[in-house]
């Protein structure tokens, strides 16, 4: 899970990352002021794209995201 939370916060930048993992299910909040202008959709495939690997892997096998602005 370090791997996931590092990578999101390496790549979104001033990202502040939160989880509640459940075996393979994982409950993830990220939010980063770069969310202001992006709106919901986008902000979830952001995050997805870079959780596809493990989702592939079979690693992660459901994620519930929340993704904001941080406001």
């Amino acid at each position: 899970m370090n791997e996931i939370i590092e990578l999101l916060k390496q790549e979104i930048p001033d990202s502040k990352v939160s989880f509640k993992e459940e075996g393979s299910r994982l409950a993830l909040k990220v939010s980063s002021p770069i969310f202001k202008q992006v709106n919901r959709l986008e902000r979830q495939r952001v995050v997805k794209r870079l959780l596809k690997p493990w989702i592939d892997s079979g690693a992660l096998h459901a994620v519930m995201l929340t993704v904001t602005d941080g406001e």
